[in-house]
């Protein structure tokens, strides 16, 4: 039983340690890598045919406390911001049962959300913690990578170089 328990936990380790070396550069001022995915409404999202634009893209899953938390300021911040040479995505890394629930979650959203599963191109790669907020710069940089809990509407406006409002 020892025998097994130790090739499963090896086993394992091997899926994280491939999953780590696939993850994108996620640093400041590197290119953006590469995401094409069709949203639940059936648009096509494809970064690179947002250049020039501020691009957001937020994931998370149904079941992450600190990401359902954000979801409220983010669908604010994305209305109060759409039309302004912005965009934004949130890509959802729920699978299997979750993904009728993360459909629900998605409906009370004003920005548009996809699987990550679902994208024909994905540099990004599953986030090693949940939420994980990018920030692309309109020439296609990255501007800014959030994880974790206490992302607000000022953080991400400062990343957007917008002056910081009370």
């Amino acid at each position: 039983m020892r025998f097994k328990t130790t090739v499963l936990s090896l086993a394992a380790l091997a899926c994280i340690a491939g999953a780590a070396t696939a993850r994108a550069d996620l640093t400041v001022g590197k290119p953006a890598p590469a995401l094409v995915v069709k949203d639940f409404d059936g648009h096509v999202f494809h970064l690179k045919a947002l250049r020039g634009k501020w691009v957001i893209v937020d994931f998370w899953a149904e079941w992450c406390g600190p990401c359902r938390e954000e979801m409220p300021m983010l669908s604010r911040f994305y209305s109060a911001h759409r039309g302004k040479n912005f965009a934004m995505l949130g890509l959802s890394v729920d699978g299997g049962d979750e993904k009728a629930k993360a459909r629900m979650v998605a409906k009370q959203l004003s920005y548009p959300a996809a699987f990550y599963t679902d994208a024909t191109q994905n540099g990004f790669d599953a986030p090693d913690m949940l939420p994980e907020t990018v920030v692309i710069r309109p020439d296609g940089t990255v501007g800014a990578v959030f994880t974790g809990e206490g992302l607000t509407a000022k953080k991400l406006a400062v990343a957007l170089g917008e002056r910081a409002k009370r």
